[in-house]
């Protein structure tokens, strides 16, 4: 289920600065620390696609809060509420969306394939699991690319038809577990993304970004 974002700047409207800006957020309910850290990934995208250089993002546990520090940043309203918005995650076929994160239920990083090496294993829902055995089955061969907004995670070529709802990516040892755990956290905050709200937001000093 999709959830929408609440944004609520307590502190005022950011301001464009030349040095840096500085926005904390905080999910908008209770949350565990696996969905924190899902939420984190979601900025670590955001920030990544903003195309700065030395950005901060900290994670502080104790409060619930993400911490983001962006230098040079020239329309921090419009970069924040690209932070907190909803990450839509996305499977393609030559550019076009067979599938989305409405589709699937759970990512896991875990150990099987051939060589009882990491792979990814992916649980879609009913319908899900339908619509990609048949998409598959008019696919053979084709590369099908997973998407996080506009950033790409990975891609995989589609080597036969796939039923049963849980297909695996099968990377053939070739990327470490700690790797896959990473797509999987980015995946399932695709998937469930957590209502964040911005409670702080200042400039930063003109050391910010440099050394």
């Amino acid at each position: 289920e999709t959830r929408t974002i609440n944004l609520n700047l307590s502190y005022g409207e950011p301001k464009a600065v030349d040095d840096g800006f500085e926005v904390t957020v905080k999910a908008t309910q209770d949350i565990n620390r696996e969905a924190l850290e899902k939420a984190k990934s979601v900025v670590d995208l955001r920030v990544n696609g903003l195309g700065l250089s030395e950005t901060v993002v900290q994670l502080d546990q104790n409060s619930n809060r993400i911490i983001v520090q962006l230098p040079g940043i020239n329309n921090a309203a419009e970069a924040t509420e690209d932070l907190v918005r909803v990450a839509r995650l996305t499977f393609r076929i030559d550019g076009n969306v067979v599938l989305d994160g409405s589709d699937l239920v759970r990512a896991e990083a875990t150990y099987g394939g051939t060589y009882n090496a990491p792979i990814l294993q992916l649980n879609l829902t009913n319908e899900g699991g339908k619509r990609f055995e048949t998409i598959t089955g008019q696919n053979v061969n084709k590369s099908m690319g997973i998407y996080l907004d506009e950033e790409s995670l990975m891609e995989a070529v589609i080597r036969e038809k796939i039923g049963g709802g849980k297909p695996i990516i099968d990377f053939n040892g070739s990327r470490p577990i700690d790797e896959l755990k990473v797509y999987a956290i980015q995946m399932n905050s695709g998937a469930l993304p957590v209502p964040l709200r911005v409670i702080a937001s200042s400039t930063v000093g003109p050391t910010l970004g440099k050394e």
